[in-house]
């Protein structure tokens, strides 16, 4: 017997488990996807501070805000992506700061359009 592979994890945004978090609110998903592109770029930018500053209690408490608001917009590989800052942050090893936030970085480039697609697929 072949099991079904869940792929959900290795797309940017998982558009199905969004909606279900809102209960298909498209209101809703609109005012949660420009909440959290009007706090991403304030987050991004503390997160490229703490690293080239190697702030590592800013870095923990930065990638957990993100974490939590990327996890809640189901986007699981830029969730992941702030989780290792967290981690790094919170003890982990200087030398992996700057690869670690070029993932996040690229995490959210891909991220951004995808939520605009998907409120213009909902019409919004």
């Amino acid at each position: 017997m072949v099991e079904a592979i869940d792929h959900s994890a290795e797309l940017p945004l998982n558009i199905g488990e969004l909606l279900s978090r809102v209960d298909n609110d498209q209101e809703l998903l609109r005012e949660l996807v420009q909440l959290f592109k009007e706090k991403c770029p304030r987050l991004m930018k503390s997160l490229q501070d703490a690293v080239s500053k190697e702030q590592m209690k800013t870095l923990e408490t930065t990638g957990h805000t993100l974490k939590g608001m990327l996890a809640s917009m189901s986007a699981t590989r830029a969730a992941l992506a702030a989780s290792r800052l967290q981690e790094i942050g919170r003890g982990g090893k200087h030398s992996q700061l700057k690869e670690a936030l070029a993932a996040l970085e690229s995490e959210i480039a891909v991220l951004i359009p995808e939520l605009d697609a998907c409120l213009v697929d909902a019409g919004l």
